[in-house]
């Protein structure tokens, strides 16, 4: 779509949205009620409060715009989920909707327009299980057990005589982490797999496709790794990343802004900027459970102008709880950026131990354990100290001489990533310590 027609089709969608939000309870009260009353263009989104996921916990169900049973309920804050302050979020979406979604679905279709391509969707019991609408084409199968995974294979492996769709499996749609435990899988159990299967597209939903990551995943598989970035509370704000610029832009159906911190927080962000992700979803993908302007949490870099996307992209950096904004000091290293370097260390201890363990995997995979820290010294002769602890496999006690090695190439891996960081060490400003962990 052209510009013009991606700023008509949101502007009409903003007035129904508009509409469609004084429907529900938590939008029928001030500030709110008068500030939509007012708004009547899109411009005027940024008169109304930002939401966040406290605010849609507190009472999700004010949220609705009508008390009919919703055709899906997800689960959400998987990925912020704290035991001792519940942030239980919950995505509701219509019938209605979810026919929609399907049809938008159809349209990236399968490339062969007699029959479909066969696809395995790994479902998730832990965060966002997404599964819309029933697809013909689709096998829904869990991984959780040894016992799914002989499913999983048997049917990458089989050859189907079904007269609408492709022999066999051509797609595989997952989180990243069921995706890569799948792989894991195959390499240490059923390498020869990968030369049975037809697999050409890998689509992994979530952050965490790694540069290395992307690698093996074409190299085993001999497939294209697509990375669809994307949240269960707007289920419309979701894309892959473009082609062209490597970054991410959201549907026409949605309002994307991102904003700045402090003295930036209500100015413009220019290419190179770091900001948080506030979305807006528009009618009719919304209402049932219309957010307008929600804070996502995830810090985003803005990315410059794209021909091919007629707009400025966006390039994740990381999770806002997990990462270190430093105003005084003008710069952001977010957990993604980390994330990617800790990523290339094999002693890394990674998260999914327990799922590792159930399945006899000697490899590990998934999200590194690492945490990050600052802290200012009073006196300014003093650099502050910017900490990072990350876990490995081993005791670095024990083994001095690898650990000095690997602090060394984290810190030149991290300036790589984050030039603003190696900068502010050199002048002085910043010590970056890495603390390694058994």
């Amino acid at each position: 779509m052209t510009e013009s027609a991606v700023e008509k089709l949101r502007k009409e969608l903003f007035k129904r949205t508009v509409s469609v939000a004084l429907k529900a309870p938590f939008y029928n009260r001030p500030p709110y009620k008068n500030l939509l009353k007012q708004a009547k263009s899109i411009h005027d989104l940024a008169l109304l409060p930002t939401i966040t996921k406290a605010d849609i916990a507190e009472d999700p169900e004010s949220l609705l715009t009508r008390n009919s049973f919703p055709g899906q309920l997800e689960i959400s804050s998987g990925s912020t989920y704290d035991p001792d302050n519940l942030k239980l979020v919950r995505s509701y979406t219509s019938e209605s909707e979810l026919e929609a979604f399907e049809l938008i679905k159809q349209i990236n279709g399968s490339s062969d327009t007699q029959r479909k391509d066969l696809c395995i969707q790994l479902i998730h019991s832990l965060h966002g299980a997404s599964r819309n609408v029933y697809s013909s084409s689709h096998f829904y199968l869990p991984l959780d057990i040894p016992f799914h995974f002989d499913h999983v294979r048997d049917i990458l492996e089989r050859r189907f005589n079904f007269n609408d769709c492709s022999e066999q499996v051509r797609t595989l749609i997952g989180t990243t982490s069921a995706i890569q435990l799948l792989t894991t899988l195959l390499i240490e159990k059923s390498p020869q797999t990968f030369q049975k299967t037809d697999v050409r597209t890998i689509v992994c939903h979530s952050w965490k496709l790694t540069n290395r990551w992307r690698k093996v995943l074409s190299d085993k598989w001999g497939a294209v790794p697509i990375n669809l970035y994307g949240f269960t509370e707007i289920k419309s704000a979701a894309a892959p990343e473009c082609l062209a610029c490597g970054g991410i832009h959201l549907p026409p159906i949605v309002i994307p802004e991102i904003i700045g911190f402090g003295e930036q927080e209500k100015s413009k962000l220019k290419p190179g900027d770091v900001g948080e992700l506030v979305v807006t979803g528009l009618a009719p993908f919304c209402e049932l459970q219309p957010l307008l302007r929600y804070r996502t949490g995830d810090l985003v870099e803005v990315l410059n102008y794209c021909e091919f996307g007629k707009e400025c992209g966006f390039r994740f950096v990381g999770r806002l709880s997990r990462s270190i904004v430093n105003q005084r000091l003008g710069f952001v290293l977010g957990s993604g950026e980390v994330f990617q370097v800790i990523d290339d260390i094999p002693e890394a201890a990674f998260v999914p131990f327990r799922t590792a363990k159930r399945f006899s995997l000697a490899a590990g995979y998934g999200v590194p354990k690492f945490r990050l820290s600052f802290s200012e010294n009073k006196l300014l002769s003093v650099p502050d100290n910017l900490n990072i602890e990350v876990e490995l496999c081993f005791n670095p006690e024990l083994h001095p001489s690898r650990s000095t090695q690997l602090a060394n190439d984290f810190k030149e891996n991290l300036f790589a990533v984050s030039p603003r960081i190696e900068k502010l060490e050199k002048e002085g400003h910043i010590n970056t310590k890495i603390i390694f962990l058994p």
